[in-house]
């Protein structure tokens, strides 16, 4: 017990020490919200889990920051898996740290697509989507329906709720924010938000098809 409390105080005393050193240092402050190993060039990343070079944070509870501190916050498919609750909490801190005139950019799969996969003529793209979705994170002997995608979408990888445009730009207004604006993925009128989202992982334009990309400024 004695040596898992000294760890977490170390642990703790490296945490603050790299917030501070960064918050010292960069020109323009930049935070990563729950990005897990990913680390991007010029950010303060953060995570709920371990990982080298990465702060621990965890969303659903007030951030470790006084108020205006970052002129960017960016969060990746992350705000769909906790609670409701916790997710407007988080909102609420994305907002309270931002500098006045800051911008967030929220990214996440969007229910609207993933609904429109139940279109009796499916386009290319959905089609495409539909396959690769189900060969590859189906089990083998699951047919490649919407209904397999959608079950999968709402029930793996801890997901708990899944946003379309008109939610998340009202979870947006209610905890502040304003002139929220939807952007393609890789793309913003911010320079600091362009090019941030982690498309490899899908074959080109499917994580495209998946996602959502909102922009809000206090």
């Amino acid at each position: 017990m004695i040596a898992a409390q000294r760890m977490r105080r170390r642990m703790l005393r490296a945490d603050n020490d790299m917030c501070e050193k960064y918050l010292a240092s960069a020109p323009v402050t930049k935070l990563h919200v729950g990005g897990g190993p990913r680390c991007l060039a010029g950010w303060l990343n953060t995570d709920i889990a371990l990982f080298p070079g990465v702060m621990q944070m965890d969303a659903g509870q007030p951030f470790p920051f006084s108020d205006a501190v970052f002129d960017y916050v960016f969060t990746e498919h992350m705000i769909e898996h906790v609670s409701v609750e916790s997710a407007m909490l988080m909102l609420r801190e994305c907002y309270r740290v931002l500098k006045n005139g800051g911008v967030i950019r929220v990214t996440t799969p969007n229910l609207a697509a993933i609904l429109g996969l139940y279109d009796k003529n499916l386009s290319e793209l959905q089609q495409n989507y539909l396959n690769w979705f189900c060969k590859t994170f189906l089990p083998p002997d699951r047919a490649s329906t919407p209904a397999h995608a959608v079950n999968a979408m709402f029930r793996m990888w801890g997901h708990q709720h899944i946003y379309d445009e008109e939610t998340l730009t009202d979870a947006l207004l209610k905890t502040g924010f304003g002139e929220v604006r939807r952007q393609s993925l890789m793309q913003s009128e911010c320079p600091e938000l362009r090019n941030l989202e982690n498309v490899a992982r899908y074959p080109e334009s499917l994580l495209e098809f998946e996602s959502i990309a909102l922009e809000a400024r206090k």
